[in-house]
């Protein structure tokens, strides 16, 4: 007997009776273990190797072709089996039955069985193998083979051995499928006929064959789990919200994910070999083009911002990342590209920069884009040697416009100007909106500033051409301020200051024109800023006086009234009139703090006088429009007569004409508020502004004041007078009051009395004067024309 079967012999005796004895179970141990080495073609010695070569060199190549060559594994493993029970050289027929080990580790299942009796494969399927191809005792199963001759007598396979008996098998021998670090993987069985022990052969092949499973079963899980990882990989590329895209040597796209692919709009298909000069095209995916080629040559990565246009026409932004990719010999071969969308991002940056360089309404250049423009104007044309001019202009009376007809309409016609003043000048001008109705134009100067003014007139004849706002026809006229760079300053707020300054001198000048600057306008400018300084000054210190002015009836000389009117006492330039800091109030601010201060003072005054006299002699106030912006003048007119005692029908307040014309629905309720109260209201300076008569029967009107403008010329002027006397005629259809102001000569006063205007004040019959003097004339006899010269 050989020594593998003496052997074999020893582990069979050990399946049939068991051992108890350690030196027994010790020898048994080295029996298997050197009948595994002389029986495995790995660790046998040279003639067993040979003879492996020899007898089953040919199945070996047969099997792995048919083994690689089959998708499913139950498939190839029966093909191994085929092969098995195929070869030549063996004993008798041998059936083969590989079973692979289940996820749980413990039961393995028949995976093939291609002539195994049924009766057979069932009761391996019903109770496994587990018994019979394990050393039960040492749970080992896995690890070593196991040779049984014969399964009718073997302890351990009784449950197998009715099934064995009618299915006429008798031997098992099995050998473990190991995985490279011996981790089991299943059992390749062999079952025959008759009752013995396998040849050196039969081992090697059996051996053989499950090193070959072994091959196979790795592989494919090495594939499956490649190929999970790939679709892991994949699914996470693609689910990706970045595009990932990736470009050969030759800067043409291999492959994109979904993300890419959705935002060009296109399939892979119709990317794959094109490079982005050819999709998307256009000049940034040129430049994007020579960043890849930049890349592959130097190695280094790159970020690139792209702006393109994907085949549905969407213009798009994409940041990309570009990193090389080496191959083996560490040359770079490929290029991956990582883009993030950013449209969003760059559109909302857009938007910011419209918000901050861009009029909203008009889509000029605002105040700020104008520096910005203006300091690179200013550079360029110093590097030149030339110079830049810059215009500002304001229309003249758009508030009025905008009073008049309402802020949409004026919004619309400051979009009609922006319009004109842009196709009328030269291209290379740049029109800016500053504020409200200011507008700048910079244009460049080739001889100091005659190129402004050779372009101011036509600037004005176009502005100069009537507007057409919806169904409106509306006439405007501007006036402006001319700065030239170098010879007024080179910083963008020194030039646009002094340009200011030159507008408000152009309005000053009566409007319509365009003024250049000059030096002294900015030492007029301080003297101004130091007005108002002292104005604030004064109004928290309360230097301000109540002058009286009479008001008288025509027809018996008798003071019937008076005019309140502010006085300033500055302690250096004396006592201040109302033309020299009421405009200045007005724009600060102040007004509103001045002419409540006013109100009071004229409310206690009036009450005194009249309290004193006994008759009712009305103390009128003039108010700002600034006073009605917050809606709370009536409250405040209720709480200083609270204040001061002073009743309703002893006051009357004075308004503007373009009061009336504001459309807003709270200055109505003011005013009717007011008269409900029972105060007067006068309309001042009636005539002098955007005359819409309809709106005098809609507010609580008791007195309208005729301009002095009209006075003064109704006697010379044949269509004054007539004006005059169709205020007067139509005062009386609507049942006010009329009072002419600046009436200074007997001859006018014959003229308002003969046209049925009853009241009059003017400096025939007093200037503005204190109280005391006033409260003294009350009392007095009725005037005679021109006896009384109080003076301020």
């Amino acid at each position: 007997m050989n020594d593998f079967t003496t052997f074999a012999q020893l582990a069979l005796l050990d399946h049939g009776f068991g051992l108890v004895h350690v030196g027994v179970v010790l020898l048994y141990l080295a029996a298997l273990r050197l009948a595994i080495r002389v029986a495995n073609p790995r660790t046998a010695g040279t003639g067993a190797s040979q003879e492996c070569s020899e007898g089953h060199e040919d199945l070996r190549l047969r099997v792995l072709e048919g083994v690689h060559g089959t998708s499913k594994l139950d498939h190839a493993l029966e093909r191994l089996a085929e092969y098995v029970e195929g070869a030549q050289g063996t004993q008798q027929r041998i059936r083969c039955c590989v079973l692979l080990v289940e996820s749980d580790g413990d039961r393995p299942r028949v995976a093939a069985a291609p002539s195994l009796p049924a009766v057979f494969k069932e009761a391996l399927e019903r109770s496994g193998i587990a018994e019979a191809a394990s050393l039960s005792r040492s749970g080992v199963w896995h690890l070593i083979p196991s040779l049984v001759p014969d399964m009718l007598v073997h302890p351990g396979y009784e449950a197998l051995g009715p099934a064995a008996k009618a299915a006429g098998l008798r031997s098992c021998w099995t050998v473990p499928i190991r995985d490279t670090a011996g981790k089991p993987l299943g059992i390749v069985a062999a079952f025959g006929e008759r009752p013995i022990l396998p040849t050196r052969a039969e081992m090697v092949l059996l051996h053989e064959a499950s090193r070959l499973a072994a091959i196979d079963i790795e592989r494919r899980i090495a594939t499956a789990r490649l190929q999970a990882r790939e679709r892991d990989l994949r699914t996470l590329v693609d689910r990706s919200p970045d595009s990932i895209t990736r470009y050969d040597a030759q800067c043409r796209l291999i492959c994109a994910n979904a993300q890419a692919l959705r935002e060009a709009g296109l399939q892979e298909s119709d990317l794959v070999g094109r490079t982005p000069a050819e999709f998307p095209g256009g000049e940034s995916a040129r430049t994007y083009q020579a960043t890849i080629a930049k890349v592959l040559a130097n190695g280094g990565s790159e970020e690139f911002e792209l702006d393109w246009m994907n085949a549905t026409g969407e213009l798009r932004y994409s940041h990309i990342r570009l990193e090389p990719e080496y191959d083996s010999h560490g040359c770079v071969t490929r290029v991956l590209a990582v883009g993030r969308d950013v449209t969003r991002i760059v559109e909302y940056r857009k938007k910011l920069h419209e918000l901050a360089y861009v009029d909203a309404l008009t889509g000029l250049p605002n105040r700020a884009r104008l520096k910005d423009l203006l300091r690179t104007a200013v550079s360029d044309a110093a590097r030149q040697g030339l110079g830049a001019t810059l215009i500002v202009l304001g229309l003249d009376r758009f508030k009025a416009v905008n009073d008049t007809f309402g802020r949409d309409s004026g919004d619309a016609l400051l979009r009609a100007t922006s319009r004109r003043l842009c196709r009328s000048l030269d291209p290379s001008c740049v029109v800016a909106r500053l504020e409200g109705d200011e507008f700048a134009i910079l244009m460049p100067t080739t001889e100091g500033d005659r190129d402004a003014v050779a372009t101011t007139p036509r600037i004005l004849e176009t502005l100069a051409t009537p507007f057409h706002v919806g169904n409106l026809e509306i006439r405007l006229t501007a006036s402006l301020g001319v700065a030239h760079a170098p010879d007024h300053g080179v910083e963008a707020e020194e030039l646009l200051r002094c340009a200011a300054m030159a507008l408000h001198h152009a309005k000053h000048e009566g409007r319509n024109r365009a003024h250049r600057y000059a030096p002294e306008l900015t030492a007029a400018a301080q003297e101004r800023l130091a007005l108002e300084a002292d104005l604030r000054k004064a109004a928290a210190a309360g230097d301000f006086e109540l002058y009286y002015q009479p008001k008288v009836d025509l027809g018996t000389g008798s003071v019937v009234g008076a005019e309140a009117l502010l006085r300033w006492h500055h302690p250096q330039r004396g006592l201040v009139t109302p033309a020299s800091f009421i405009a200045l109030a007005e724009e600060s601010g102040l007004i509103t703090e001045l002419g409540e201060w006013a109100l009071r003072g004229a409310c206690q005054a009036g009450r005194r006088w009249n309290e004193r006299t006994g008759r009712v002699c009305p103390v009128a106030v003039n108010l700002s429009p600034r006073q009605f912006i917050d809606g709370r003048l009536a409250e405040r007119v209720q709480r200083v007569f609270a204040e001061t005692g002073c009743r309703p029908e002893w006051v009357e307040l004075e308004i503007t004409e373009s009061l009336l014309l504001d459309d807003r629905p709270e200055i109505r309720q003011t005013l009717e508020t007011l008269a409900d109260l029972g105060v007067s209201l006068a309309v001042d300076d009636f005539g002098t502004g955007y005359s819409a008569l309809a709106y005098l029967a809609r507010f609580p009107i008791h007195t309208l004041k005729i301009d002095r403008s009209f006075i003064s010329g109704m006697i010379r002027e044949p269509d004054s007078a007539e004006l005059v006397r169709a205020i007067a005629a139509m005062a009386r259809s609507l049942r006010m009051a009329v009072v002419a102001e600046g009436v200074e000569s007997l001859e006018q006063a014959d003229f308002l009395k003969g046209i049925g205007c009853h009241l009059a004040q003017g400096y025939l019959y007093g200037k503005p004067m204190p109280e005391d003097v006033f409260q003294a004339l009350l009392v007095a006899p009725p005037l005679v024309h021109g006896l009384l010269e109080q003076a301020e």
